[in-house]
């Protein structure tokens, strides 16, 4: 832990939503918002479903103070194991590794929850959890059918009972309810009421021209890309960052804002790292100690 590091100026938490496609620099902006904004007595608290944070730490010569991965559900709740040979007692990092619905539902409200002003808190990816919901409910309602099998069988029979009607979508709709009740008690509300700071790293995936509302379209029109994630997330963030591959001879990566509630927007701008790029030269950040 730095003697100085970035803190910000401002009462409320910073809510980031960090897109990019495989290779844009998701993971590794949350090793420098780690490496330079946490000062002793500050924690960052990461949800890991892709396991790339152990490399990262290991190549920055870092640990974590505590290290839980899932190993199972047992009566409702996820099983977890305590991984104390990979663990730095004198780290602030907590990590957790989920590998279903009930641990990232787990760990991602503890990381809103036991977060205060200063935490940091990180959930790499929150793609994965979206799809871990689905595949909860579908095992749920059906006795433990894989979510892409009943996908498809669902949308099979919604189009041949609905011919000549909506092709299906009202009583898919009926599916998602539920779905959404489930993400808004377990990780929307959790969200919104931190007291940390987040950063949420998000796959991405096309613009659905047809299916799109008139907003989401408008949203992510600048990037050509959107988030691969529960539709709330993108509303319930103060900021929503998309990260690219800069193609051209300098190489490197390009940031571009698509939304930021009071500031201004960031088109394509050279992306030093998160902290320098955005932190400092768009939210403000300072160095203290």
């Amino acid at each position: 832990m730095a003697m100085r590091a970035l803190q910000s100026q401002q009462r409320s938490a910073e809510k980031l939503l960090v897109c990019g496609g495989g290779g844009t620099g998701k993971t590794r902006g949350i090793m420098d918002v780690i490496k330079t904004s946490l000062l002793p007595g500050q924690t960052a608290r990461v949800v890991d479903n892709e396991g790339a944070l152990p490399i990262h730490l290991e190549a920055a010569g870092m640990g974590c103070r505590e290290e839980w991965v899932s190993t199972g559900v047992a009566n409702g709740h996820a099983q977890w194991e305590r991984v104390p040979e990979w663990e730095d007692p004198d780290s602030n990092i907590v990590r957790w590794f989920c590998q279903d619905w009930y641990s990232h539902r787990e760990a991602i409200g503890k990381v809103c929850a036991d977060g205060t002003r200063g935490d940091w808190g990180f959930i790499d990816t929150i793609s994965q959890p979206w799809e871990d919901v689905q595949a909860w409910y579908v095992g749920k309602i059906t006795g433990g059918t894989d979510l892409g099998d009943w996908l498809v069988e669902n949308r099979v029979n919604q189009i041949e009972a609905n011919k000549g009607n909506d092709g299906g979508g009202g009583a898919m709709l009926g599916e998602w309810k539920p779905i959404n009740a489930q993400w808004k008690d377990y990780i929307r509300n959790p969200i919104i009421r931190s007291k940390s700071h987040l950063y949420i790293a998000s796959h991405i995936k096309a613009i659905n021209t047809e299916r799109d509302s008139a907003d989401v379209r408008a949203l992510w029109k600048g990037l050509g890309f959107k988030a691969d994630c529960q539709k709330a997330v993108p509303r319930d963030v103060r900021t929503v960052l998309g990260l690219e591959e800069n193609r051209g001879a300098g190489g490197g990566w390009k940031v571009t804002s698509v939304k930021d509630w009071e500031r201004g927007l960031l088109l394509r701008t050279d992306l030093k790292t998160i902290p320098v790029t955005y932190l400092m030269g768009v939210a403000g950040w300072k160095m203290g100690r």
